[in-house]
């Protein structure tokens, strides 16, 4: 079974106000001075065609039982 985990891909920082490329992790774009929000997007990992549904983590166990007393 494989595990991937989801995977993140960082757009490039791209200047609201005036388009100029700036380098990730800037606040203030180099161009025109405008706030910068860098941009994050998850992809969650998709399962093959065909593949059966991905289920939930199994649950736990009930608590054991107390034998029945011998008497």
């Amino acid at each position: 079974m494989c595990f991937r985990p989801p995977t993140a891909k960082v757009e490039k920082n791209k200047c609201h106000e005036c388009g100029a490329e700036n380098m990730i992790g800037v606040t203030v774009c180099a161009e025109c001075g405008a706030a910068i929000v860098s941009t994050m997007v998850v992809a969650a990992a998709v399962p093959p065609k065909g593949a059966p549904p991905v289920s939930g983590a199994p649950k736990a166990p009930s608590a054991p039982t107390r034998p029945p007393s011998a008497t």
